[in-house]
């Protein structure tokens, strides 16, 4: 009977060649870079659709009445700025919206939080835009409450800044690019 010993036992390590450990190597790297492009879509479903389904972000156009006023034009640009675990107190949402005010458009930045994954609620704080500032105090926005039930219409109720303002109601359509750059 022949003795075995544990150095005949045991295989020798497994050798890789060059080409194998770089090719590992640059899949873990890339996967690593990867990673946050895919899971957005899994996180954000109101921001990157996998399936074509709508999402809440892009352009949308809606009419609104002042009461002193009138019907104005109200146009909105909702952007994702979705920025996973490095910033706890940034906003997922941002954008511009834009009220057609009678000889120049008021344009206010905005920024806010959904609900949930869904987004089937939202909320948006306005300012006047640092670039073209409020000129008329009767359009003001304030705060802006949203539902989105996962289509192509939004509803709006604004919370207006002044006191005395009634909030204002009303419904917003998606809209392209080209509208919103020229509706006002």
């Amino acid at each position: 009977m022949t003795r075995v010993t544990r150095a005949q036992a045991t295989p020798p390590p497994r050798q890789f060649s060059w080409p194998v450990s770089i090719a590992i190597v640059a899949g873990l790297i890339i996967t690593a870079l990867a990673l946050p492009y895919l899971a957005h879509p899994l996180l954000y479903p109101w921001a990157v659709s996998l399936t074509g389904e709508p999402t809440l972000t892009g352009y949308w156009h809606g009419q609104v009445s002042f009461p002193q006023q009138g019907r104005q034009q109200v146009v909105m640009d909702l952007r994702a700025e979705p920025r996973g675990g490095r910033c706890s107190n940034c906003s997922p949402i941002d954008g511009e919206v834009k009220v057609c005010d009678p000889g120049r458009p008021v344009v206010y930045e905005m920024w806010g939080r959904v609900s949930d994954r869904s987004a089937a609620r939202f909320s948006l704080n306005t300012r006047p835009s640092r670039q073209t500032p409020a000129m008329s105090p009767v359009t003001s926005l304030g705060q802006l409450d949203g539902r989105w039930p996962g289509g192509d219409t939004i509803t709006i109720a604004a919370n207006r800044w002044r006191p005395g303002d009634q909030p204002l109601r009303f419904q917003m359509r998606r809209t392209t690019e080209a509208a919103f750059t020229t509706v006002c």
